[in-house]
């Protein structure tokens, strides 16, 4: 050869290597979960489940439209890639309800196979947690005056609820 040492190849070619492998980990550093989930916990007023869990945009005829929209905005901010699921499933045992149920959802959203242990020690957590919004599109108003003077109608549930509402959806997936 003509007088490259092996080193300086053994150099020019993991040097690349290395800068490309500290580019990509950089590309979505990890956020606090924790942090994220209290935010959307303050920012969401009730959750949709089908809605989120099938990533339909909502179809809300009532006056509270926009309120709707707004929630499932919110609540879509957890398939985030900065979310990493060690952190969720750590976040499905805290102490608040809200942040259970959140990371029960953050982990369906991140499509991790680690849903199902963390809905299976949920499944009987009866502590309430936020509201569930009502799936009243299959009732027709009278009229469309009186659809458009609706409001979004929500009843209480408990993050147990959630988890078996999960478990159900990968019940029938499988089936």
């Amino acid at each position: 050869m003509m007088g490259i040492s092996r080193r300086w190849l053994v150099l020019v070619t993991l040097v690349p290597i290395l800068l490309v492998g500290v580019a990509v980990t950089q590309q979505s550093p990890a956020i606090d979960a924790g942090a994220k989930l209290r935010s959307i916990r303050s920012r969401v007023p009730f959750i949709s489940m089908r809605d989120f869990l099938y990533r339909h945009p909502p179809r809300d005829t009532t006056r509270d439209e926009e309120q709707v929209a707004a929630a499932f905005r919110v609540l879509m901010e957890l398939e985030s890639s900065k979310l990493r699921v060690a952190d969720l499933v750590g976040l499905a045992g805290h102490s608040e309800p809200d942040i259970r149920a959140l990371a029960l959802l953050g982990l369906v959203a991140r499509e991790s196979r680690e849903v199902i242990p963390a809905c299976i020690q949920l499944v009987n957590d009866n502590a309430d947690t936020l509201p569930l919004q009502e799936d009243r599109r299959s009732m027709r108003p009278r009229d469309a005056r009186d659809a458009r003077d609706a409001r979004v109608a929500t009843e209480p549930q408990k993050v147990g609820h959630i988890a078996r509402f999960v478990l159900g959806k990968f019940y029938r997936r499988m089936a």
